[in-house]
């Protein structure tokens, strides 16, 4: 073999793995990451700079075990211990960290023990609870239904969310596997194209699922608090996004 059949064929192999790379990126949405990330014009903040910490814990005690012993002990364990924890640690306001426990809706009939013993830890200023959903090629009216149920079981007999303007509850959300929106292939993982608006209509105030790279579901949106642009009764309509302000809503 010459060196010019060498050189046609190393070059075709590179070709060739470059190409597989890039369909690779594509399809995680590396591409649009790396898009929106250049697009960003860098901004001088204002003085004083304010940080805030926010601790989205997708909290399942059953992941990987169906076992309610096993479970309740995992809760336990945070019910002993981390109020504690927390009462050394205080903001320039002497306010203690508050920890997110996202819990899944559908783990909840398994347990209600689970979520009380995270009440506990609301009560003494020391964490939230918040809704946490896993759901699979379902409908509006279905997700419509489990949320609102839901709702109305960590409201009622646990005293968990904040209230809204009229005092009906209001919750942070984050979605089961990141496909938010209807955001994964042929409806796995959701199924809801516009569960956006679902969420809207059953009280949530802020979704957190994001980020989620490099899966497929990252939207080119990123490092942004930001309303959804993108029509809601549709899927993925929050790839597109208006940055949220004071005031605007």
């Amino acid at each position: 073999m010459n060196l010019a059949w060498v050189v046609w064929i190393a070059g075709a192999g590179i070709l060739i793995a470059v190409l597989q790379l890039g369909r690779m990126l594509r399809a995680k949405n590396v591409d649009l990451i790396v898009r929106a990330s250049l697009a960003r014009s860098p901004r001088t903040a204002a003085r004083p700079v304010h940080i805030f910490f926010g601790i989205v814990d997708h909290f399942e005690p059953f992941w990987k075990n169906d076992d309610l012993a096993v479970a309740l002990a995992r809760v336990r364990i945070w019910r002993e211990r981390y109020p504690e924890i927390a009462a050394r640690c205080h903001d320039n306001g002497g306010r203690p960290p508050r920890h997110a426990f996202f819990y899944p809706a559908e783990d909840y009939a398994r347990s209600p023990e689970c979520v009380e013993l995270l009440a506990e830890i609301s009560r003494v200023n020391a964490g939230d609870v918040e809704v946490h959903l896993h759901h699979d090629h379902d409908t509006a009216d279905g997700m419509r239904r489990t949320l609102r149920e839901y709702v109305h079981a960590l409201r009622a007999h646990h005293g968990l969310l904040h209230s809204g303007p009229g005092g009906e509850p209001m919750f942070a959300f984050i979605h089961g596997n990141w496909v938010l929106g209807n955001s994964g292939r042929n409806g796995a993982g959701c199924g809801v194209d516009d569960e956006l608006r679902v969420l809207e209509e059953c009280g949530c105030y802020a979704d957190f699922t994001l980020p989620s790279a490099p899966h497929p579901s990252q939207p080119p949106v990123i490092n942004r608090i930001y309303y959804p642009a993108g029509d809601r009764a549709r899927a993925r309509a929050h790839f597109r996004g208006v940055d949220a302000r004071r005031g605007v809503s």
